[in-house]
């Protein structure tokens, strides 16, 4: 695990990690309390789609892109 930005190491690829939901991470304490409910995210089967798109100068700003149905 790396714990400061010098830690990284330079590499010939990246990597990028698309998650379908992210919970609260603490409660109202930082020694272990459990997250409210409602930042909770409860244990299902899911299925996404994810779509990645180039776009340059001449193209559609990425909001407007992120709304387009794909």
């Amino acid at each position: 695990m790396f714990r400061h930005v010098y830690d990284l190491q330079p590499r010939d690829y990246v990597v990028l990690d698309l998650d379908y939901a992210h919970m609260g991470v603490g409660g109202d304490t930082s020694w272990g309390a459990v997250i409210h409910p409602r930042y909770g995210v409860p244990a299902a089967r899911v299925t996404y789609r994810t779509r990645i798109v180039p776009f340059g100068p001449g193209d559609k700003p990425p909001i407007v892109l992120s709304r387009e149905r794909f």
